[in-house]
């Protein structure tokens, strides 16, 4: 199981090709010191082709291994297949070059014979590992969304299409990022036999919300001897959405949104005596106001007939979701943008389950500014958590202009929230307030949410693992 914070790390391992060169580079440039007395009938042409193609292979491998151990080497098509040596083959590699040295300066055969033998089992296992990796091939299936701290399982199927030959010890590796993080899953398939394909899955936690991207997948063997690690990648990738936290909105919060919406003043556009809601047309009662009567029923049906009104409590909703930070963030910056995400996803949802015909606005700005509107409806509900998965906080300087754009197709009855990540007494508050006032001059008040931890909390509560999705 890959868990965001605790997961595998990728482990920065040396390729084996890097370690031949040395190998061979160093061997070279030995055997032209060893036989120096025979190098001298050589044209001075090929010994120094053979000192530099030494040099060369010494150079190359030297760089590739640091490459290699920093992280920075290239994932491109020509490595594609990957060739590593594990502990346990570097200290057999180690044996055979001590055995090969002390055989050429001993002039000893039993040494060569050792060599050889060791030899034998070693260039084996690189040939069979090669095989066991031919006609294979590897794919994932994982969904297209999930919640931040919320389990998801991802389904990896190995397929060997040899006709014969079954795969045997079989690792699979599978590469995770987003814009800050790193991590590797793997699954290990014991045996897949001949024409056949086998499935496993495992369990990823992503504790942020994003766009996390999932690939390359890394296919391995060491089977049969484990001297030898020989692997190919498969540039395949996918993308998940990671949703941000909902919550569950305290009594608090309840209160103080029923109070401020007794507080909005409702323009309805329709038409009617009254500012409700139509219910039906009745009989007239006495104490009806005689402005209901709805003439044309009472016609036909020669009584007195009224209009019966409901009152809705539907109101629309904008809200404004401040996500600044200074330049050089610090972690409780980054803290706050989350809190304050995570708050607004958790509104617009209750929103959805509480109002029928409202309609709901979310301007964010921060790194680059986002509108987004639609009538209510649990429809588009993943719509708007893709959207706040995605933001990414920055300098806000837009809000005060979407603010603007926004009011010229607002609603009158639309009741308006502002959740900030600035403290309402730093002067980059003073200042935002500044720059909406033109905007929001002559209409609805503006509730203003900090989201620092206190704040939120007396208004949300977040459970571990709670997923919260209308469908």
């Amino acid at each position: 199981m890959a868990e965001e914070g605790g997961g595998a790390r990728i482990k920065r391992r040396v390729s084996a090709g890097a370690l031949l060169a040395v190998a061979t580079g160093g061997g070279m440039l030995f055997a032209l010191w060893k036989f120096a007395a025979h190098v001298p009938r050589f044209p001075a042409g090929v010994r120094l082709i053979g000192i530099g193609g030494a040099c060369l292979l010494l150079v190359w491998g030297a760089k590739q291994s640091v490459l290699s151990i920093t992280g920075r080497a290239s994932r491109g098509s020509l490595n594609r297949h990957r060739v590593f040596l594990p502990r346990e083959g570097m200290v057999h590699l180690t044996i055979m070059i001590v055995l090969f040295v002390g055989a050429m300066l001993g002039g000893s055969n039993m040494l060569l014979l050792v060599f050889a033998m060791m030899a034998g089992p070693f260039i084996m296992n690189g040939w069979i590992t090669f095989t066991l990796l031919k006609w294979t091939d590897v794919r994932r299936s994982l969904p297209e969304r999930a919640m931040a701290g919320e389990t998801i399982s991802v389904e990896i199927v190995l397929e060997n299409r040899k006709r014969w030959l079954a795969a045997w010890l079989m690792a699979v590796k599978d590469h995770i990022s987003d814009r800050r993080h790193e991590l590797l899953a793997g699954v290990m398939f014991t045996r897949v036999p001949p024409r056949q394909e086998r499935a496993t899955t495992y369990q990823l936690r992503l504790m942020e919300r994003g766009r996390y991207v999932l690939g390359p997948m890394e296919l391995s063997t060491r089977f049969p001897l484990g001297l030898v690690e020989r692997g190919r990648v498969f540039e395949r990738s996918d993308e998940i959405l990671i949703h941000p936290r909902i919550g569950r909105l305290t009594q608090e919060w309840q209160r103080e949104s029923r109070q401020l919406a007794d507080i909005v003043q409702c323009r309805a556009t329709r038409a009617g005596v009254f500012e409700d809601e139509f219910h039906r047309i009745r009989e007239y009662r006495p104490g009806d106001n005689p402005r209901a009567i709805h003439w044309r029923s009472s016609a036909r049906r020669a009584e007195l007939m009224v209009r019966e009104y409901h009152p809705d409590r539907d109101h629309h909703l904008a809200v404004f979701l401040d996500l600044w930070t200074p330049a050089s963030a610090t972690p409780e910056a980054l803290l706050r943008v989350e809190r304050a995400v995570s708050f607004v996803a958790t509104v617009c949802l209750d929103h959805f389950r509480r109002s029928r015909d409202a309609r709901l606005q979310v301007v964010c700005s921060g790194e680059a500014d986002t509108e987004w509107e639609c009538e209510t409806g649990f429809a588009v509900v993943d719509s708007l958590l893709d959207m706040l998965a995605v933001v990414q906080a920055g300098s806000a300087e837009g809000l005060g202009a979407c603010v603007g754009r926004w009011r010229e197709r607002c609603f009158s009855q639309t009741r308006m929230l502002l959740v900030t990540t600035r403290q309402q007494t730093s002067d980059e508050f003073s200042g935002l307030l500044e720059s909406l006032a033109p905007s929001l001059e002559g209409g609805q008040p503006l509730q203003v949410i900090e989201s620092d931890r206190a704040t939120i909390e007396s208004y949300c509560c977040f459970e571990d693992a709670a997923r919260v999705r209308a469908r």
